[in-house]
């Protein structure tokens, strides 16, 4: 499920009213955005600047409190940049369990869609 049909089911228990569903999904939306950004830019060694500044652009915050699956696609194109970066960033050989995680980030990218 996608952040904000989780939103829409609690608005959905909570209030009758159509609206608080339809806020409750796009706080969701912004909130898993949100929780993806602070990973990849956790995760960052060497270029947390630059992911936040890439998480913080006002278009990428403005679609990601929008209605649609925007954000999750956003949030994991962080997660991608962060890793792919680490990975060929640093001295050392890269390791199967690199190429593993970055496989599963970019497959999230294809197969998010329901």
């Amino acid at each position: 499920r996608s952040p904000s049909a989780i939103g829409i089911k609690i608005g959905r228990l909570t209030s009758p009213n159509v609206y608080v569903s339809y806020y409750l999904g796009r706080i969701f939306n912004v909130l898993s955005f949100a929780v993806m950004a602070y990973v990849a830019i956790k995760k960052s060694r060497k270029y947390q600047v630059a992911l936040f500044g890439m998480a913080t652009l006002p278009w990428c915050l403005w679609i990601s409190a929008g209605y649609n699956y925007d954000a999750f696609y956003y949030g994991l194109t962080l997660l991608v940049v962060s890793w792919l970066i680490n990975m060929l960033d640093d001295e050392k050989k890269i390791q199967v369990k690199d190429i593993v995680w970055y496989s599963i980030f970019s497959a999230l990218l294809i197969f998010s869609k329901p």
